[in-house]
């Protein structure tokens, strides 16, 4: 995927495309040789995301550091699901956070979402952090995030993944 990414990247244009990396990936050889061989240019405009089922080590983190000095953004993805978010926060690595789908799910109606993504929304305002609703498929949860100053959303409501884009992902697997 992150190949992949770089290649549509390479294309040209000013968007920016944002990559799930498991944290085990970070530290491979391939991985590492691939991001200081990509341009500047191209590293500013890519979102690297952590994934949170697996925890990031020291290793993980300097690497995580070196792209970040290279222009990526590193967000943090599923925040709020997995027991190191925290963690990286205060690593100071980090540019945004991916609220969980399992809290945007369903928030506007549930009074304990609301004040877990209020508190969220707060944090990510006081350490300037973007933050991201992420699995948004109806759209009062929609409504309540904008209202409430989320950066952005992702979803279902938004659009599904395109027959196009999983041939892609097929063909830059195999």
């Amino acid at each position: 995927a992150f190949g992949l990414a770089l290649s549509v990247l390479e294309r040209g244009g000013a968007a920016r495309i944002s990559v799930n990396v498991h944290p085990k990936s970070l530290t491979t050889e391939v991985f590492r040789a691939t991001t200081a061989a990509t341009p500047t240019a191209l590293m500013e405009r890519l979102f690297v995301e952590v994934t949170e089922n697996a925890l990031v080590d020291a290793d993980g983190l300097a690497v995580l550091r070196d792209i970040r000095a290279q222009g990526a953004s590193i967000l943090i993805d599923d925040f709020g699901a997995g027991a190191q978010s925290l963690d990286l926060v205060r690593a100071g690595i980090c540019d945004g956070l991916k609220l969980d789908r399992g809290l945007v799910d369903g928030l506007a109606g549930d009074a304990t979402k609301r004040a877990i993504a209020r508190a969220l929304l707060h944090m990510g305002r006081e350490l300037d952090l973007m933050v991201i609703g992420e699995g948004v498929e109806r759209s009062a949860d929609a409504d309540w995030l904008i209202k409430n100053g989320v950066d952005g959303l992702q979803g279902f409501l938004y659009g599904r993944p395109t027959r196009k884009l999983k041939a892609q992902r097929r063909f830059a697997v195999a």
